[in-house]
């Protein structure tokens, strides 16, 4: 009976990858015009708001503001992390700030800072680390800011700080540690062209709450989803925030989906198709909604059912346990290979890391026996990247997708450190 309802459940979350809402005009792209279905595809299943204006609502004309500027005063949450994060000493803030959309329109962020008590001895000013977790999940109360805050379920937030380095590590090593809402208010999971500014607009928030960090490196880390949004922060940098590049120090990534048209052959219909299938829905709310013109009729009757139990609103736990009943993508698209259309194509292409220079320095790692995010194209972008020119070391660690997040963890730490100070 338990699997009847987990097949009903991830049929209804397969459904409803045609169901997130644009946010401005498509990007250019063979799409056509949207049909009717799609049209009403695209309305259905925003996620729904936390019910905490703080990150609800923008609060601002955000036009009239610029990139990385303040919305709201910073927000003190020092009880809140000192018991999530065992820190007695730190002190910590939300930061809630403009940003722009994956279509370049004005849009807001929200991110948390954690500061050390402990007076920084090294060179310099106090390093700034951006750690920018797995969020992996499709509602804003799973983002780490907002579980900080509201919840008591600290297993939850551990789970979403997939290593490679671990937040309380890094601030008794006296670095202070900024982690991004990078999905964004949307929960556009796995979209790199909405994760990268929120991460670059989160940093340059911080310099601007925190003058002492004007003069400050910063690296930035991330595994598996958040390797992709810290991927995209420094393949955005040089275009998006020129200024950040002179205290950039680099990025440690581990796990890398660089390249989606690999996954379907690793996650669709797999154990991990839960996750592969919440990303489509993601993707969907960022950046390309015209992937809602490959879903079948059926979806429409989906959507309405998923939204009517609230799987638009579920974190990383409840969408990886759902891999569990194999439903490939396939069964609710309307062509037998959705991934040849010319839309699933142009969307392929767009969301690649590989394909141009990233600022670097960087460190890529991935575990030999990685079956969802396979070595073989995080090796590529080494590849890529090496050609290129780019300063870049790759490490091959051992276990699974899950493993690979802890046996990474030392080379990633002593990496960081080795650039940081």
């Amino acid at each position: 009976m338990r699997w009847a309802r987990s097949v009903i459940t991830t049929g209804c979350l397969a459904l409803t990858l045609a169901t997130g809402v644009a946010t401005a005009a498509a990007a250019p792209s063979p799409t056509g015009t949207p049909s009717r279905l799609a049209r009403t595809l695209q309305r259905m299943a925003q996620p729904s708001p936390t019910g905490d204006p703080f990150f609800d609502a923008p609060q601002a004309d955000l036009a009239a503001l610029s990139p990385g500027e303040l919305i709201v005063p910073p927000r003190d949450v020092t009880p809140m992390a000192q018991l999530k994060w065992f820190a007695p000493g730190i002190r910590a803030w939300l930061l809630k700030f403009r940003t722009t959309d994956a279509f370049g329109a004005p849009s807001f962020g929200t991110a948390t800072l954690l500061i050390p008590g402990t007076p920084w001895h090294g060179p310099g000013a106090r390093p700034l680390l951006v750690d920018n977790f797995a969020i992996d999940s499709l509602g804003p109360t799973c983002t780490p800011s907002y579980r900080m805050l509201h919840t008591d379920d600290a297993d939850q937030l551990a789970i979403v700080e997939a290593p490679p380095v671990a937040v309380p590590a890094m601030l008794l090593r006296g670095y202070a540690v900024l982690v991004p809402d990078h999905e964004g208010p949307h929960m556009a999971y796995a979209d790199g062209h909405t994760a990268g500014p929120i991460v670059l607009d989160a940093i340059r928030a911080t310099y601007a709450a925190q003058p002492v960090f004007r003069d400050a490196t910063f690296a930035m880390v991330g595994y598996s989803g958040g390797a992709i949004a810290t991927g995209w922060a420094d393949k955005m940098m040089a275009d998006y925030s020129p200024g950040l590049l002179a205290h950039y120090a680099g990025s440690a990534l581990g796990g890398v989906p660089a390249d989606f048209d690999r996954l379907r052959y690793t996650m669709d219909g797999s154990l991990g198709t839960g996750l592969y299938i919440a990303a489509i829905v993601g993707l969907i709310r960022g950046r390309y909604p015209e992937l809602t013109q490959l879903a079948s009729t059926n979806a429409e009757i989906g959507g309405n059912l998923a939204r009517a139990v609230g799987l638009q609103n579920q974190c990383f736990v409840q969408l990886a346990t759902l891999g569990a009943t194999f439903l490939p993508v396939r069964l609710f698209a309307t062509l037998a290979n959705p991934y040849a259309n010319p839309v699933a194509q142009y969307v392929l292409n767009d969301s690649k890391l590989t394909g141009s220079p990233l600022a670097g320095p960087l460190l890529l790692f991935n575990a030999a026996h990685d079956e969802w995010i396979p070595a073989a194209g995080t090796e590529a972008l080494y590849e890529d990247q090496r050609d290129r020119g780019v300063n870049v070391q790759y490490v091959s660690v051992p276990g699974d997708h899950v493993l690979g997040a802890a046996t990474g963890y030392p080379a990633a730490a002593d990496w960081v450190v080795s650039r940081l100070g």
